[in-house]
């Protein structure tokens, strides 16, 4: 009876992982596809698109900053739920190795801006989407994944995005204000990863805190061989981003966004299974 029991809670909480992941990403398609209409026609094809393709460029870079730590730190927190030194631990090694990554990466961006005309000219737009990062060092998904926890991620990231739709109806009103949605889209993403760090510290009474360089080569190795295969799935998934928007035109890279945004919702279904 133990063990049935035990397997019946393991499958619920699967389910339950399952319901809120493809719920939450399900949702973000919907809303993604709802506003598409007000922001062609407020920003114009070429602005829309020149957002989606400077955000195809950065996603190379929080791709780099995320390194493929999800997966040994999920299994590490996974394994030792209950134990606070050692998540203390785990997050705050993947925080100081996030932060590292990110400066290297800034120090990147900054020598390409000033090196590729097309992000001089742009400089302020992937500088706003480059601060998405932010989002990726604070926002420990994987952590709440561990704890199964889904259901808390969930609610944050769809409070924040369904809070961006008054902000863009009010401020977006013309090609011209470009900056001010990639500003809006930013400043609500890093507003949830701060959220779920306020709750670890107040909740979970966790601390985090920087690690020594050199205790992070362990980290390091455990997640390079995950960082090739995120770095392929990255290129795979972005590469065509970018070819439309250098050899056809931003307007084309709007349009293939929606036809993304549309093909993503059925394939939700399927998607979240491993991850759950």
């Amino acid at each position: 009876k133990k063990e049935k029991l035990k397997n019946f809670i393991l499958k619920s909480k699967v389910f339950e992982n399952y319901f809120f992941m493809t719920l939450l990403q399900g949702f973000s398609s919907l809303i993604g596809i709802i506003i598409y209409p007000y922001l062609i026609r407020k920003l114009g094809g070429e602005s829309y698109g020149l957002y989606i393709f400077s955000y195809s460029n950065i996603s190379f870079f929080i791709a780099f900053i995320s390194f493929g730590f999800t997966f040994p730190a999920l299994k590490k927190i996974s394994l030792h739920m209950n134990d606070r030194d050692i998540k203390e631990n785990v997050l705050s090694s993947v925080f100081t190795a996030k932060f590292y990554l990110f400066i290297f990466s800034a120090i990147l961006l900054g020598i390409l801006i000033m090196t590729i005309p097309f992000l001089r000219n742009n400089y302020l737009v992937y500088l706003v989407i480059f601060s998405l990062a932010i989002s990726e060092i604070l926002f420990p998904i994987w952590y709440f994944q561990g704890i199964q926890k889904m259901k808390l991620v969930t609610y944050i990231q769809l409070s924040t995005k369904l809070l961006t739709i008054p902000f863009i109806f009010v401020f977006i009103k013309s090609p011209d204000d470009l900056l001010v949605y990639a500003i809006i889209i930013s400043a609500f993403t890093i507003l949830g990863a701060i959220i779920s760090i306020i709750y670890i510290r107040v909740s979970e009474k966790i601390h985090l805190h920087f690690v020594p360089f050199g205790s992070l080569k362990i980290l390091f190795e455990d997640s390079l061989p995950f960082f090739w295969t995120s770095t392929m799935s990255t290129i795979k998934k972005e590469t065509v981003t970018l070819i439309i928007g250098s050899f056809f035109g931003m307007k084309d890279v709007a349009l293939y966004d929606l036809a993304n945004k549309i093909i993503m919702i059925p394939r939700l279904i399927t998607m979240n299974i491993n991850d759950a």
